[in-house]
């Protein structure tokens, strides 16, 4: 009797685990398939993936973590980023990834005192502890925070020969730069591509970058313009080096230069389709019309190309007018616009008003063509 109540004790136990490991599992494999999304940069579907994970269990750090590094890396989302990290150093106090994304989130934020604050407040809780104290120098370093992190380990630029020359961590680095510059935050830009820049001084990635961030100031340009043409000596076949180049040249009111460059660039290019290609998207986002032109017509582009995120727009207006010692009338206006190509525009718009006990109406349109 015994045997047999002790048996059917271990089968409930046993049935038991089996039902507790199924949803722990099942959250494993999710967050191991957002995690390889935001390495292939796909944040948005990754995001939605954690977010998920946390509609069942609100309270899991890991994936308030993941979806934190996510939204790190995702446009206009470093405030959701700093609230998943803050949450998660509540609910597990000293998890150094929290406090390291936080204090990223803050200097992204222009907030470089409290980062600071919580870099060390995360060295609080390693103190004693050498392996936490490496970690955090690790994940410092990781995240641009390298002041910091040869401070609290001034072992810490040898130690890491070898971690520096990892592509994906480079790669990180890199697109982080890319991703700040594009949101305007072209110091902190400027600082990453700097830092990549010391560890390797012929990164022409990076000496790029720090172009395109001094081209944001006008104080700057000549700074730009030779980086730029640094670039293009070093690797003649770089086309955003000729590009930004040319951006110099024409806010500096140099024409004859600007066609110069671009000619070059050309010349560089011909024979070489894709490169063509981008060239020619790189010149109508840039405004250089004819170059872009001329260059589709040689080489068609593929249908999948799109130039101009919204083409079409529609706009509807009402309104009521009152003029002193006379009649009001209301008025509707709908403007219907198309961009077809950046050179190439065209409208139509209809008005109607209601006025003196009768309707009017008019139309128009017209096409712009640079």
């Amino acid at each position: 009797m015994r045997r047999s109540v002790l048996l059917i004790c271990c089968l409930v136990i046993a049935n038991i685990a089996f039902v507790e490991a199924k949803p722990y599992t099942k959250y494993s494999s999710q967050m191991l398939a957002a995690g390889k999304l935001r390495k292939a940069g796909k944040f948005e579907r990754a995001d939605e993936i954690y977010s998920e994970i946390l509609k069942k269990n609100h309270r899991n750090v890991d994936v308030l973590l993941g979806r934190g590094f996510t939204r790190l890396r995702m446009s206009g989302r470093v405030e959701d980023a700093l609230k998943d990290f803050q949450k998660v150093s509540v609910l597990s106090p000293g998890y150094t990834d929290a406090h390291v994304g936080t204090a990223t989130c803050l200097k992204r934020l222009g907030r470089k005192d409290e980062a600071n604050q919580e870099l060390e407040r995360a060295k609080q809780y390693c103190e004693g502890n050498l392996k936490k104290l490496k970690y955090l120098a690790d994940s410092a370093w990781s995240f641009g925070h390298w002041d910091y992190a040869r401070a609290l380990n001034p072992a810490y630029k040898a130690q890491m020969t070898v971690t520096e020359k990892q592509q994906e961590q480079y790669r990180e680095l890199l697109d982080m730069a890319q991703q700040l510059r594009r949101e305007g935050h072209t110091d902190e830009a400027e600082d990453i591509y700097s830092e990549l820049l010391k560890r390797n001084p012929n990164d022409v990635d990076a000496l790029i970058g720090v172009a395109f961030c001094k081209l944001r100031d006008k104080e700057r340009l000549e700074e730009a313009l030779a980086d730029f043409l640094d670039v293009i000596k070093r690797s003649p076949e770089y086309i955003d080096a000729y590009i930004g180049a040319a951006i110099c040249y024409k806010r500096n009111h140099k024409r004859e230069k600007l066609v110069d460059i671009l000619d070059q660039c050309r010349i560089v290019c011909e024979g070489n389709e894709k490169r063509m290609r981008y060239l020619a998207s790189t010149a109508w986002r840039e405004g250089y019309f004819p170059l872009a032109r001329d260059i589709d017509d040689g080489y068609p582009p593929a249908e999948e190309r799109v130039l101009i995120d919204e083409p079409t727009k529609l706009r509807v207006a009402f309104g009521h007018c009152w003029v002193v010692d006379r009649d009001d009338w209301d008025e509707a206006r709908i403007t219907l616009s198309r961009r077809i190509r950046p050179d190439l525009s065209v409208h139509g718009e209809y008005d109607h008003w209601w006025r003196y006990g009768d309707n009017d109406f008019n139309l128009g349109g017209g096409i712009a063509y640079r």
